[in-house]
């Protein structure tokens, strides 16, 4: 301040940036040998495979560890500030779209996602309804059994195959409802994170 009465401030300015958060998409393998156990899996037929008492599927183990992330992916910052992070959750096995566990539920294919953390126990609760019934076919001297694959209050029996195909066609589905889902106000600099759940390689191919 001088006898002018004027005082000369110097300001600093510094860009904060402004965090649009992350699309993810878990695309989860559900043929049939996900109702293994990862103990079992080595060999012998169908229903030596399955889970001994005690034992998880590998389905279990998936939603166990789909559980973790989500929980970890929707809490707030150590700010205490909201993430903006979404998560969704389709599923794959089968031939073809048509049948029940072709491309993915065929139930609902492409989850609601979630959003932030109120939705945590919501995206907990779905992860949990998505789990095997095997039963080994009464009389059959190879080991067959039926596959029951329940996903939120649907079930249907099962088909075997990993076609990644439809693992992809049905996650690029997921990001492009995602994306409508912004009513227009979507951010191009979010970003898609796809993570891929399977326990091997694929067993079958779209011909197209």
């Amino acid at each position: 301040l001088n006898d002018t009465g004027l005082a000369k401030v110097e300001l600093d300015v510094a860009g904060v940036s402004v965090k649009t958060g992350v699309d993810v998409v878990l695309v989860v393998d559900v043929s049939n040998s996900m109702a293994w156990s990862v103990e079992n899996s080595g060999g012998g037929n169908d229903a030596e495979k399955l889970p001994d008492p005690g034992q998880s599927t590998k389905l279990e183990d998936a939603m166990e560890a789909a559980t973790q992330f989500a929980e970890i992916l929707l809490a707030d910052n150590e700010a205490g500030n909201e993430t903006n992070n979404t998560i969704s959750m389709v599923t794959f096995a089968g031939y073809d779209a048509d049948n029940y566990g072709g491309s993915s539920t065929n139930i609902d294919s492409v989850r609601t996602y979630f959003t932030q953390e109120e939705d945590f126990t919501a995206a907990e609760s779905y992860f949990n309804s998505v789990y095997f019934e095997s039963k080994p076919v009464a009389g059959s001297t190879s080991g067959s059994v039926t596959y029951t694959l329940h996903i939120g209050d649907d079930e249907g029996v099962n088909r075997g195959n990993t076609n990644y195909d439809y693992a992809f066609w049905e996650a690029s589905r997921a990001v492009s409802n995602i994306q409508n889902s912004y009513d227009g106000d979507y951010k191009a600099d979010r970003e898609t994170v796809v993570v891929f759940m399977t326990d091997g390689a694929p067993s079958h191919y779209d011909n197209e």
